[in-house]
């Protein structure tokens, strides 16, 4: 089984290859983000996992909310609101940048 494997990645010139090196979007700087009036008066903290685009240039596209916390006091929507200035040093294979879907983590502490 294992020459077989061997034999069909040297096919695809795999076996000679060496692997791309990959790496992932960093923040080029920290968002600013508005805290949510509806947890502002009670000091709570939240964060938001945001699933967006990153596109070779470091902006940011169609984001989605995959996790908030906690749930329904507005985290979510500033997150989103604010995705619009993200800059993020983009993923990059083997020195150049390319365009990746990534998980985007915002913080909201109740001293900003």
């Amino acid at each position: 089984m294992k020459a077989v494997l061997l034999v069909l990645m040297a096919g695809l010139g795999l076996a000679s290859e060496t692997p791309p090196q990959v790496t992932g979007p960093t923040w080029m700087r920290t968002p600013l983000v508005t805290f949510p009036p509806e947890a502002r008066g009670r000091l709570v903290e939240g964060r938001v996992f945001l699933n967006c685009l990153v596109l070779s240039d470091g902006s940011v596209r169609d984001c989605r909310i995959e996790r908030e916390e906690p749930p329904g006091l507005g985290f979510g929507r500033e997150a989103l609101a604010a995705s619009a200035t993200f800059r993020l040093r983009p993923a990059m294979r083997s020195g150049a940048p390319i365009e990746t879907r990534a998980t985007v983590p915002v913080v909201f502490r109740a001293s900003d």
